[in-house]
């Protein structure tokens, strides 16, 4: 007796197995009661493993083929910004910038950069900054960052 109930009986060089109107045909002595039609032959057993693996593939590709055809993207210019250091945390590995042409200030991600690029940041110099800004945030993800020059006041200070 098989798994489940289903009994396979070997008839000559042809394997068969027992449907479950033939499981059911059992009596109280467990006989089996086999007719013709209760037999399925392992042929129709793999012909529906291979029709399931057909219909599944078949799905997946109309799947793939539906992800594939999304527009492509155009590729944006890198954005380059100068201006002022305010903060660098490096906890974070963010860093807070006043543009040199006098909007507020914006916040840099510099997790792609090797910190030894920003460690003598104290703040007040002067930096160019190259990267994108992340979707949908308003913040800029550097891929190089420049120290042009320590910042210096156009005025001097008063004592």
């Amino acid at each position: 007796m098989a798994r489940g109930g289903a009994v396979a009986l070997r008839g000559g060089t042809r394997h068969t197995r027992l449907s479950r109107s033939a499981q059911e045909g059992y009596n109280s002595s467990r006989q089996v009661v086999v007719t013709p039609e209760s037999v399925e032959t392992m042929g129709d057993v793999y012909r529906r493993r291979v029709w399931r693996v057909v219909l599944v593939g078949l799905f997946l590709a109309i799947l793939a083929s539906e992800a594939s055809s999304q527009p492509r993207t155009v590729p944006e210019p890198p954005l380059v910004i100068d201006g002022r250091v305010l903060w660098v945390d490096f906890g974070s590995q963010t860093m807070a910038l006043a543009p040199a042409n006098g909007t507020p200030a914006i916040t840099i991600d510099l997790r792609r950069l090797p910190q030894s690029e920003y460690t003598g940041f104290r703040g007040n110099e002067y930096v160019r900054v190259v990267g994108y800004i992340l979707r949908p945030s308003r913040r800029v993800q550097a891929f190089e960052l420049y120290l042009v020059t320590p910042w210096y006041p156009m005025e001097p200070q008063s004592p």
